[in-house]
């Protein structure tokens, strides 16, 4: 005789039990959303302890998982993971909304022994970090689970950015005795290049996606963006955001 476990009494519980679950880390990841937004407005401005940057980076490490496919149940691995690593924690700080300077001048300091290998003359250090860091801003941070996948992804993007400025590394590779302050004028003819490649790129965008850019690079959080943008949630927002992101990124590198 066959028989169904699922319409046995015994698994009853069980199933319950595991739906209760999912819903109640669902509500705790949506609660730390709104505590990590709150937080921002209440610190942005303020000097913060590696405490509360690293109960900043819990919140939205567990807000950014709630945001994604990814199961509910492995919050606690996540939660775990950004504790142990302060890099992740500060990066987390970083990455959102109000960028806090003193966590953003501590992040440069850890982790700006990637670009050693390279050799790279040290005016070009920040703008080789600042690329690298702009391309974290289109990743989901809770993707990197330790410090190794951080420098890892890191190190691809220096090396790309460096094939792609190539040409102006050669012009400064040896610096004179007495340098000038100013950027050569290969450097400035290439910002500006790049400027206007971003800004024609931005103005081709349709109006309700360049709304969602432009909103989200001034800080907005991704319920507001949904609500002026007259999207469905703030998850929609979201991914509406990283997908024009990642467009943008594209039309750039293939010119």
């Amino acid at each position: 005789m066959h028989v169904c476990l699922l319409n046995t009494p015994c698994q009853y519980p069980v199933i319950s039990r595991y739906s209760v679950a999912i819903r109640s880390a669902r509500e705790e990841a949506e609660l730390a959303h709104e505590r990590a937004e709150e937080a921002w407005r209440l610190f942005g401005a303020r000097p913060l302890s590696g405490g509360q940057v690293q109960q900043m980076a819990v919140s939205l490490a567990m807000a950014e998982a709630a945001d994604t496919d990814a199961p509910c149940l492995d919050l606690r691995r996540l939660v775990r993971a950004h504790l142990k690593s302060p890099e992740l924690a500060l990066l987390a700080a970083c990455l959102q909304g109000q960028v806090h300077v003193g966590a953003w001048a501590e992040l440069v300091r850890r982790l700006s022994s990637i670009l050693e290998p390279f050799c790279l003359p040290p005016n070009l250090h920040s703008e080789v970090l600042s690329t690298a860091f702009l391309s974290l801003r289109m990743r989901a941070l809770w993707r990197f689970s330790n410090r190794r996948e951080l420098d890892a992804f890191l190190v691809g993007v220096v090396r790309n950015t460096i094939r792609r400025c190539r040409p102006r590394f050669r012009f400064s590779a040896l610096p004179a005795d007495h340098p000038s302050p100013l950027p050569a004028p290969e450097e400035i003819a290439a910002r500006r290049e790049l400027a206007a490649l971003a800004k024609d790129a931005v103005d081709d965008l349709p109006p309700r996606q360049r709304l969602a850019l432009e909103m989200r690079m001034n800080g907005a959080t991704y319920r507001e963006i949904a609500a002026k943008a007259g999207l469905q949630n703030r998850k929609t927002a979201s991914r509406q955001v990283m997908r024009t992101l990642n467009a943008l990124e594209h039309r750039l590198s293939v010119r």
